[in-house]
Order: C-alpha cells, then sequence, then structure tokens
C-alpha cells in the first residue's frame, strides 16, 4: 500500500526527474573533441601547411575546420582581421 502511494507522489517524479537530468547532464559526451587554438597557433599551424580545411563564420569572428592529422579546430579572431587573415590563407592555397 505505501509502496502504491509513493509511485504515486508528485514529489517522488520530481524526485526521478531531477536524478535522470543531473544524470544526461554530467554523463560523457562522445564524439570528436574540437581543439581550441589561439590565433598565433593557428597561424603558425597555417604556415606549417597543418590546416586542412578553414571556414570562416559570418556574422562573427570565429574560424573552424579541420587540421591535416584529421582532428578539428576552432578559433577566434579580432572582427578588423579578418580580410588579411583571407588573404593570408588564399596565398598560402595558392589562390591570389
Amino acid at each position: 500500500m505505501v509502496r502504491k502511494q509513493l509511485f504515486r507522489s508528485a514529489l517522488f517524479w520530481a524526485l526521478v526527474a531531477v536524478i535522470i537530468l543531473v544524470t544526461l547532464l554530467w554523463w560523457p559526451r562522445g564524439g570528436t573533441s574540437v581543439e581550441e587554438l589561439s590565433l598565433d597557433d593557428f597561424e603558425e599551424y597555417v604556415a606549417d601547411g597543418r590546416v586542412e580545411t578553414a571556414i570562416f563564420h559570418q556574422p562573427g569572428t570565429e574560424i573552424t575546420g579541420e587540421l591535416s592529422d584529421g582532428r578539428e579546430y576552432r578559433t577566434r579572431y579580432p572582427g578588423e582581421y579578418g580580410d588579411e587573415l583571407t588573404a593570408i590563407l588564399r596565398d598560402l592555397a595558392g589562390l591570389s
């Protein structure tokens, strides 16, 4: 009898929901991790030929892509540096 009352209790179900929520939030997430690069590191990787792809996200000051070893990366740059950075990447890629 007490067990039936417990399962019908709103407090019991709220506690179950909190436990599930906490478990989902703390559960380790699978998948690939994105490497955060400083702008200096990104420029060095570009110069060394270690950047496979570079996607400039607009609007914003973020670049994401893939490194030559298959890892994903993300970096941020000052907004006023976008045109210069694009020119550097185009030159290194032989697109200028």
